[in-house]
């Protein structure tokens, strides 16, 4: 899946999902500008991809920690919201920078409740 998307930006979703809740905007800016045009569109596909693998590692790790569902349904929310926003933006053909910043946005609300 990444194999066209460069490694670089494979790297910088990566260090992005593990400093939340913490956002380096300018990193989600540039990676929300590489997901322009329709080269884009490839790197859109594994930025998604990686997103929902880490939000379920997320939840598995935090459940078998003894987290219960109430805590977790933040990042379950942000999960249907990605899936919903990402299948809104693919059909009518969005610009998906938006997405990109929504689904980090989120993700750090998410993170943050999940550790409060």
């Amino acid at each position: 899946l990444l194999a066209n998307a460069s490694i670089k930006q494979a790297d910088d979703v990566a260090r992005l999902l593990s400093k939340l809740p913490e956002i380096d905007w300018r990193a989600v800016h540039a990676l929300a500008d590489s997901t322009l045009g329709r080269e884009g569109s490839e790197v859109f596909d594994a930025v998604l991809t990686m997103v929902l693998d880490w939000i379920d590692a997320t939840v598995r790790a935090n459940a078998a920690g003894g987290a219960g569902p109430r805590s977790l349904a933040p990042l379950a929310q942000v999960w249907e919201k990605i899936a919903a926003s990402a299948r809104e933006t693919q059909a009518l053909n969005l610009d998906r920078r938006p997405l990109v910043l929504t689904i980090f946005s989120d993700l750090s609300d998410a993170v943050r409740t999940l550790r409060a």
